[in-house]
């Protein structure tokens, strides 16, 4: 499998993923408030985009132990380029191309300030009888809980925590990479 091909196929999975949390967030929440209040499409999207931003982030963390630092840069980049490309034409199919580059442009941005910000979570899980405290997961939860419902909700940190982890086992990161080592 060629490095092109590996990202085109994780990149599939990690917007497939994002989309499917996204949508379980969204019934979650619309339930809770008995439908009375609903999330809007830029919410979601950016719930969407949350999602792929741990994707991604994880992603590239894996890559690092698998690939190696400068095979892992290519493959990051590229898959970077196609995530973004692909969800920028999906979330906003009519738009000019002008506007399309501005928000791809701005989506890199974000991409790159929430690799950052994870990188500083080395821990993603606690060890048993450790405080989530400081994990990827937990801050995770803790963002996406402010973006749904601009509250620190346990309720949300636990669902994005659980939704997320969950995707792991269908996104086969460690496989696809295994296959460009």
């Amino acid at each position: 499998m060629s490095v092109d091909e590996a990202a085109a196929i994780l990149s599939s999975r990690i917007f497939m993923c994002a989309v499917i949390c996204a949508e379980q967030v969204k019934k979650s929440y619309e339930k809770d408030r008995e439908e009375k209040s609903e999330i809007d499409a830029w919410k979601f999207w950016e719930i969407i985009l949350k999602f792929q931003f741990l994707f991604l982030h994880i992603t590239d963390r894996m890559a690092f132990g698998i690939l190696g630092h400068e095979k892992r840069a290519n493959f990051m980049d590229i898959l970077g380029e196609i995530t973004v490309e692909s969800t920028v034409e999906s979330a906003f199919p009519s738009q000019d191309p002008q506007k399309k580059e501005q928000v791809k442009k701005s989506m890199f941005d974000d991409l790159n300030v929430s690799n950052v910000d994870y990188s500083k979570y080395k821990k993603m899980f606690a060890e048993k009888n450790e405080s989530h405290k400081d994990t990827l997961f937990w801050e995770f939860g803790k963002r996406l809980s402010e973006t749904v419902d601009n509250t620190m909700d346990i309720v949300y940190i636990m669902l994005a925590i659980s939704l997320a982890v969950g995707s792991l086992k269908k996104l086969k990161i460690a496989d696809v990479l295994e296959r460009i080592k």
